[in-house]
């Protein structure tokens, strides 16, 4: 797992970039998001109407669910509320899911870090 953009110290209203990048990476995603977080990710969705059914949207989801899996292999499942989207057919309050899966990248956004996963970044950033 990568990490950047570390902001004040994980204050308040701060946020990180996350790369995933192997299975390992999984487990410690899953103490780190908590409903109640914000995430904001590109995510595919598909229309029939539209001309091209098949788009991509920035939203943030205010998450309201995760569900860790590690059956056929290591995946975190995400739902949520949309409180902002980039694209006109996914509107604001409505309910999205997403899987984290290898290679995805999103920003993670908490009111306030405690202390344990403060402690989680800092070990992922410097690692002995």
């Amino acid at each position: 797992m990568k990490i950047e953009e570390l902001y004040e110290h994980l204050n308040e209203n701060t946020s990180v970039n996350i790369y995933i990048d192997e299975s390992s990476d999984y487990p410690i995603l899953d103490q780190l998001i908590k409903n109640g977080d914000i995430i904001e990710t590109k995510i595919r969705r598909k229309d029939k109407s539209l001309k091209n059914p098949v788009f991509y949207a920035i939203v943030e989801l205010l998450v309201e669910e995760t569900e860790y899996t590690k059956d056929p292999s290591d995946t975190i499942h995400i739902v949520g509320k949309v409180t902002n989207s980039d694209h006109e057919n996914i509107k604001e309050g409505s309910k999205q899911s997403f899987w984290i899966t290898d290679g995805c990248h999103f920003r993670l956004m908490k009111e306030k870090w405690d202390e344990k996963e403060k402690d989680i970044i800092e070990e992922v950033l410097h690692p002995e």
